[in-house]
Parts: C-alpha cells; structure tokens; sequence
C-alpha cells in the first residue's frame, strides 16, 4: 500500500520565535515589572517629602505681635521723634513702628496712634503716661487691644441712634468681626461690643471720626460683663 501522506520529516516545522521579539507572556511580566518600579520611585519620593515621625510639616508660626498701645489726643503737629522721645525708652529704638491714624475723607491726621513697642514693660511705661501732659494736650494712653471684645465711645450727640452708631463701626471692623450690640443710656456715652478683640482694636481707629456733628471719643472698656 503506498504511503499517500508525507512523512514526519516532510511536514513543514513551526518556525522558532526570535529570541529578539518577546511572546505576549514576556511583554505582560515586563510591563509589570515597569509598573513596579514605577510605584517604587513615587513611594520613595514621597517618603523623602514626608518629615520624621510620619506627621504633617506644619507651616512655621507667625511671630507675635510686638506690644501695642493705643495713643489719642496727640497735638496734631506731633512728630516721630516726639513720639519715639515720650515711649520709646533710650533713643527711642523700644519703638518698633508708628500706625498714624487719619481721617478717610480728608487724610488729615486724627491725633492718634498705634504704636508698636519693643517689650512689655515699655507698653506697661507708656500706659502709666496716660493723662500726662503733651505740648499743652492730656495724652489718652491705653492697651491697643487685650482680651476686651468692647469699647467705651464718649463725645456723642445727645440723642443717639444705635443702628446708625452700628453703621459708623460696621466699616471699620469689617475685615476682623462685626458689631454686636451697644449698651448705655447715658447722654454723649455709649459701649459698643464686638465679635472679638480685634474688631475692638479695629474699632480705636474711629477715635476723632465726626459723628452727628461731633469728634467721637474710642477707648478699650475692659468691662469684665462684657469679656
């Protein structure tokens, strides 16, 4: 019978794969391996970012703020040497910066301001002048701030609207609080109270703004009913 098929040798081989051209199992473990390496690196980065302890880095602090007296009743013709002179200690380098308050309107200085001094007893200095006399002129001398959320307005007309009294510091305050209340019945006083002690500092720079007519007189009341 004769052998119709080819032989074994006969029939056509498959032809080998190069060793160049990886088959689909090589090309999915080297994909793998590159997604690997991949996730190493961004973990090893990460980790290098990361600060000790395995805790967030906190921004730095701010650094407080020097000690701040609010001063009123300046002579307007009052100098930063005369200021620097009066609060400053020797030479006048315990004052570290002058915030002269003026009027919105006019840009004409009001005859008060802040200032910024060096140490404590400075400030607890300049506080204990108030009253001295000034070229003629009863300083007003007070902590700019403290922990008081109210002041004392005094020099008002005699007959006081409290939504319009509400309205001249609402402007003022507006950036760090708001106006929460006005106390007080007796003629040319009131207390106004803030939603914090910095409204409060805030509210100083009104000292001399014109209210029905009149300068109006500001000042921290540390009223301990109103803390």
């Amino acid at each position: 019978m004769e052998n119709s098929g080819e032989t074994e040798d006969a029939k056509p081989k498959k032809r080998a794969r190069s060793a160049l051209r990886p088959g689909p199992k090589e090309r999915a473990a080297a994909q793998q391996a590159a997604k690997e390496e991949e996730t190493a690196v961004a973990a090893a980065a990460a980790a290098a970012a990361k600060p000790s302890g395995g805790k967030r880095a906190k921004a730095p602090k701010a650094e407080k703020p020097a000690h701040e007296v609010f001063v009123a009743n300046l002579p307007f013709e009052v100098t930063e040497e005369r200021l620097r002179g009066l609060f400053g200690g020797e030479a006048g380098a315990g004052v570290l910066a002058i915030k002269w308050l003026e009027h919105k309107d006019s840009h004409k200085f009001k005859g008060s301001a802040f200032l910024s001094l060096a140490t404590r007893e400075l400030a607890e200095a300049a506080v204990a002048l108030n009253g001295t006399d000034a070229d003629g002129r009863p300083l007003r001398v007070d902590w700019a701030a403290g922990g008081s959320a109210a002041v004392y307005v005094g020099n008002l007309p005699k007959v006081v609207e409290v939504n319009e009294l509400k309205a001249a510091f609402a402007e003022a305050v507006a950036d760090s609080g708001s106006v929460l209340a006005v106390w007080g019945a007796k003629k040319g006083k009131r207390y106004v109270k803030f939603s914090s002690a910095a409204a409060a500092q805030a509210a100083l720079a009104k000292d001399g703004d014109d209210f029905g007519g009149r300068p109006m007189r500001v000042l921290i009341w540390e009223q301990p009913a109103l803390q």
